[in-house]
């Protein structure tokens, strides 16, 4: 089971490899879809990691805020109380997504002591176990 599940759009992968690498740094397991075998039933392997993981982060730019998958990924963290939000380029979320509080690490340099990089870490510490994470 996977500490967090990432959900993103494909077009913003370098900047999801970039975040990707700081959470490995405190050793928190990630699950996103790059991990998928071939020949998995992609949707069936989406759905059993979104309900093992313990938090569920949504990125947010303005391409998965159209995206259908992506917004059933949150919605499905939601419901399940384990929802983060992170904003990494301007955009706005659609409801019930804007009403939820939101990392905004538009210019984050990519350092660990950046205030909304430490609220967001926070937050996943108290989903995953790991207070003071």
């Amino acid at each position: 089971m996977a500490d967090l599940f990432i959900s993103y759009n494909r077009g913003d992968r370098e900047i999801f490899e970039r975040l990707a690498e700081r959470f490995g740094r405190y050793v928190v397991e990630i699950w996103f879809d790059a991990r998928l075998e071939q020949g998995d039933p992609f949707d069936i392997a989406i759905q059993t990691q979104l309900r093992q993981a313990k938090a569920v982060l949504v990125i947010w730019t303005p391409d998965p805020v159209e995206s259908e998958w992506v917004r059933a990924e949150a919605t499905h963290g939601r419901e399940r109380g384990v929802l983060l939000a992170a904003t990494l380029k301007s955009c706005t979320p659609l409801p019930p997504f804007n009403v939820i509080q939101t990392a905004d690490l538009r210019e984050w340099p990519g350092n660990e002591n950046y205030s909304e990089w430490l609220k967001l870490l926070e937050g996943l510490g108290g989903r995953i176990g790991r207070p003071g994470l």
